[in-house]
């Protein structure tokens, strides 16, 4: 069983992006960041840095 990987480096998707018909199950994650035209780390760095802020209750 793998592990499961760390909340900074996640990027939140909808159900479809995820699981649907466009999903990066289906296409894999590299090809779907492609397809999207996405930096999924820059992406990640961003909600962290909002969550954090947010969490510590200051504007983001």
């Amino acid at each position: 069983m793998g592990q499961k990987p760390d909340d900074r480096t996640m990027v939140p998707l909808c159900w479809n992006h995820h699981t649907g018909s466009a999903g990066v199950h289906l296409v894999g994650e590299r090809v779907f960041w492609e397809l999207h035209k996405v930096e999924p780390r820059q992406v990640a760095e961003r909600c962290w840095a909002r969550y954090s802020a947010e969490k510590e209750g200051r504007a983001a």
